[in-house]
């Protein structure tokens, strides 16, 4: 047997229940995007024997979705395409992360995410700024900077770019962040 093909048959017997899954996000894309990656990894086929959808739930820039565990709250970033920065609150410990998504240098995402010990932000263009009049709105090292500096956040990580940039995207992040800078690897935990 072609071990790709007993790889999912392995996974088939997980008997997966898609309904216990939420997917939260920017409501312009969410509900497509999870229909086409379902369709894609062709889940129903080789995942799981009880056909099921994810439930997903459409969020606009400014809400705020509650459940028994955590609290998500959302403002706009600023990306071409509708995108959401967003703050995690676990309900038991009261310790809060934020996550940009994709955007471009954005001040009053500061202001949103204070309170967070760690800031999750975009840094496509590596250890630079950004240029404000760059049409696809992406962060540099400087922006997410000067973003978790005007936060008051303990810890940066930057995403959504080269691992080959990883190293001067940290040097030049602690030119204007006084925290902990850092580029995660994949698999890597971070504790709250």
């Amino acid at each position: 047997m072609d071990t790709g093909w007993a790889v999912f048959g392995n996974l088939r017997k997980l008997n997966i229940d898609l309904a216990e899954i939420k997917i939260i996000g920017p409501a312009e894309d969410v509900e497509r995007v999870v229909k086409l990656a379902l369709d894609f990894l062709q889940v129903d086929r080789f995942f799981t024997d009880r056909p099921s959808r994810p439930t997903v739930i459409p969020i606009q820039p400014g809400d705020t979705y509650e459940d028994d565990n955590f609290i998500l709250q959302t403002t706009t970033s600023k990306h071409p395409v509708q995108a959401l920065c967003s703050k995690f609150t676990d309900k038991l410990t009261g310790k809060c992360f934020s996550f940009t998504g994709d955007t471009g240098y954005h001040p009053p995402l500061a202001d949103h995410i204070k309170g967070s010990s760690l800031l999750i932000h975009d840094c496509t263009w590596g250890g630079t700024a950004s240029n404000p009049d760059e049409f696809l709105h992406h962060s540099g090292a400087i922006d997410a900077g000067r973003i978790a500096q005007a936060a008051g956040v303990g810890t940066l990580l930057m995403v959504h770019g080269s691992d080959k940039k990883g190293p001067e995207s940290v040097e030049a992040a602690k030119q204007v962040f006084e925290g902990h800078a850092e580029w995660p690897h994949p698999g890597q935990t971070f504790v709250l």
